[in-house]
């Protein structure tokens, strides 16, 4: 996937271990993965389920701006030192609402289908590779999770 930015949107650096948002913020912004990795996850009574690995040129927290339900439905924090760019709610609500309705009725339902789908992950508590683009976790990336999020 290309991103093209234009000078508006300034990269930022987040360390191993910081929190993008939690789970139940209010959602002002969402993510892209410049360089670096971004685990997401929910929590499900004990302990957390991973809803995604969002890696380089992907995205985190789109869902939950997208909706424009007004917090977000997991939390994200980086796994290690990463370069991500803020796009504000504001900025995709002024760039959206010029677009026909459909457009926004698109993004919407892709977005529904998206939050239905991680609580179904989280429901079942399903942990399969694939959530995390073929990468194993450790349990030191749980642990983090854990720390960050709980």
């Amino acid at each position: 996937m290309t991103i093209s930015l234009n000078e508006n949107f300034k990269s930022e650096i987040f360390e191993k271990g910081d929190v993008l948002f939690q789970e139940g913020d209010k959602t002002s912004a969402f993510f892209i993965v410049v360089k670096g990795k971004v685990i997401c996850a929910k929590k499900s009574s004990d302990r957390f389920v991973v809803v995604y690995l969002a890696k380089d040129k992907e995205l985190v927290g789109e869902d939950s701006v997208f909706r424009n339900l007004g917090k977000h439905d997991y939390g994200a924090i980086a796994l290690e030192k990463s370069e991500l760019v803020r796009v504000e709610s504001s900025d995709v609500y002024a760039s959206v609402g010029n677009q026909s309705d459909w457009v926004r009725n698109i993004l919407e339902n892709l977005s529904d289908k998206v939050r239905d789908t991680a609580d179904l992950i989280v429901d079942h508590r399903i942990e399969d590779d694939r959530l995390t683009g073929e990468e194993a976790l450790s349990e030191e990336v749980f642990a983090l999770i854990k720390k960050s999020l709980g």
